[in-house]
């Protein structure tokens, strides 16, 4: 019966039953000694003596917290998983009321919320789980396994098509085994001129297909894998550049010229198209025809190279020395060929820029023009600040003139004139005052000639220099107004007794973009071509007659003035009557107007 009762309390141990038990075991030791006791027998009797009994300790279940039982109820449910779809994991048990959150990883897989990304193979991998009870926080790290969608091999080849792409550009190191995957990888290019099996690439002139084979040897499995490449050829613009490379090295040693230029429009390396301009194309024309300038230039040779859509442009600066004969008629003759152009240049589009709403970019064009010479004095209208306004007439005079200074107003509404620009400094207060202000049929002057004036944002510009603005107004013909700035210019380097390299920019003292109009136009060295033709004519002609005719008056007039584009390239003829010393010539002069 003791047996028996002993054994039950082993099976089912529990708190209340551990205590019966320890009763049940002091009753039944009292009642063995008694037992003993009563009989009288020596210890030694072999008929009385027992073999002691051996107890197997007693393992006691732990109690758990309640945390500890979160904790294993989350182990229960997670641990050693595979996770084959979206999981819904809980954010609180319904016995303890905890608060769980969870964390991913590899998000990529499985994120934190337990959406469900397959990967190629199984992967195994662990999630955290936070949870806080009653104050306490317990970190759990659960082994999970997320199932994936295919082999080994399948990963293999997915690993290797990463790597290689379809497009190659670049030497590849081509992979010859896998991570986490022992394999054994080879591989087999069908045009090892231009990718070879090594992984080494050679540019092609243009995009060249070809096939990439690799070998997979995984255990006792072999699998062969074939992929369509392209290898990557020049594009458009790296031959561009190449022709600009060829380009440079051929024309950026040409610093002088003397004669007319081989200006190539073909390239033997890749089928282009070559364009060159030129910032004075009465000196070095487009098309490299040379005729010698009055006085010495330097003229920009700015050559456009396009492949297909890549385009590229270098620039050549070349000097030409001037000449000035000594005979009159030579004289007048290298003259005339200064006037008379070979080609009359247009711009299609250029842009006027002013500062008032809706007028910051005015489309304005170039029709063309030849700067016939007009020896008639520029009349000069004078409207003076008066005195008494400190801010605009300083009353300082130069201690020496350096410069002519060169601005566009930055006005382009239509209002904007000389006359306008000359009224609105009168009154103003803005620190801002110049010498002239010139449209394309009246000049103003403002200030003294000798006195300093506030236009050139530098002490340099404002103390040694005269400023001029011409106006760019919606309207106005800027051909007109940039051979009226060109008489001005060279009348006051004589007066002054100045070089051409004295005529300056408002951007050469405070890098202002200004003269804006004639900088954007790239006119800049076309402005100094007709500076060089008046000062020559202002100080070696004085008496020479000249009276020009045009032959093509449907087209240009006696001014030189394009009035009327055919819009195709036309030519134009006219003449000229020189009187010199008594003797009249007659001289008939062609010249091709462009196309627009």
């Amino acid at each position: 019966m003791f047996m028996n009762i002993h054994q039950h309390c082993w099976r089912k141990p529990g708190k209340g039953r551990r205590m019966k038990l320890g009763r049940y075991l002091l009753f039944l030791i009292m009642i063995i000694g008694f037992g003993i006791a009563g009989t009288g027998c020596k210890e030694t009797d072999p008929i009385n003596e027992e073999e002691p009994i051996d107890e197997e300790p007693i393992d006691e279940e732990p109690v758990l917290t309640d945390l500890q039982k979160v904790e294993k109820w989350i182990l229960d449910a997670y641990k050693d998983k595979i996770i084959s779809d979206n999981q819904p994991f809980p954010t609180t048990d319904l016995e303890f009321g905890s608060l769980i959150t969870w964390r991913s990883f590899d998000p990529e897989y499985l994120t934190n919320a337990g959406v469900y990304t397959a990967p190629i193979v199984d992967y195994p991998t662990e999630l955290l789980c936070s949870v806080k009870l009653n104050g306490e926080t317990k970190q759990i790290f659960v082994p999970v396994i997320i199932k994936g969608y295919g082999t080994v091999m399948d990963a293999i080849e997915i690993y290797v098509d990463k790597i290689i792409g379809t497009e190659v550009y670049v030497n590849l190191s081509l992979p010859l085994s896998v991570p986490d995957h022992p394999c054994v990888i080879t591989w087999s290019s069908s045009a090892p001129e231009v990718f070879t099996s090594g992984g080494d690439y050679f540019k092609p002139e243009s995009d060249t297909a070809f096939t990439l084979s690799f070998q997979v040897v995984l255990g006792d499995e072999t699998q062969t894998f074939v992929r369509n490449m392209i290898a990557k050829g020049y594009t458009d613009l790296q031959k561009a550049h190449q022709i600009q490379l060829e380009y440079d090295t051929v024309y950026g040693l040409i610093s002088e010229a003397a004669g007319s230029l081989e200006l190539s429009t073909e390239s033997k390396t890749h089928a282009s198209v070559i364009t060159w301009e030129s910032s004075n194309p009465g000196v070095i024309a487009s098309d490299g025809t040379f005729r010698q300038p009055l006085y010495d230039q330097n003229v920009n040779l700015t050559v456009t190279i396009q492949v297909g859509e890549g385009i590229v442009r270098s620039t050549y600066n070349v000097h030409v020395t001037g000449n000035v004969a000594e005979a009159k008629w030579s004289q007048i003759d290298a003259f005339l060929n200064s006037v008379c152009k070979p080609e009359i240049n247009v711009i299609d589009l250029f842009y006027l820029y002013g500062s008032e709403a809706g007028y910051e970019r005015v489309p304005s064009q170039n029709i063309g023009y030849l700067p016939f010479y007009d020896a008639t004095p520029m009349t000069i209208i004078q409207e003076i600040v008066p005195m008494t306004n400190l801010t605009i007439r300083p009353g300082i005079n130069r201690t020496e003139t350096k410069y002519i200074v060169i601005h566009n107003t930055g006005m382009a509404a239509p209002t904007a004139t000389a006359k306008a620009l000359s009224s609105y400094i009168q009154n103003s207060n803005r620190e801002a005052s110049w010498h002239f202000s010139l449209d394309d049929h009246e000049t103003y002057q403002e200030l003294g000639i000798e006195e300093v004036g506030w236009h050139a944002a530098s002490h340099e510009g404002n103390y040694f220099g005269i400023g001029i603005e011409s106006c760019v107004y919606q309207g106005v013909d800027f051909n007109m107004v940039m051979r009226r700035l060109a008489k001005l210019t060279a009348k006051l380097l004589i007066d002054y007794h100045l070089g051409f390299d004295a005529v300056k920019q408002h951007y050469d003292f405070s890098q202002k973009n200004c003269p804006q109009v004639i900088r954007e136009a790239n006119r800049w060295g076309e402005f100094i071509d007709l500076v060089q033709i008046e000062y020559f004519a202002q100080t070696q002609l004085q008496d020479v007659a000249f009276v020009w005719k045009s032959l093509s008056p449907e087209i240009i007039d006696d001014t030189g003035k394009v009035i009327s584009h055919p819009n195709q390239k036309t030519t134009v003829s006219f003449q000229v009557t020189v009187t010199y010393g008594g003797e009249t010539r007659i001289f008939v002069y062609q010249s091709a107007l462009l196309d627009l």
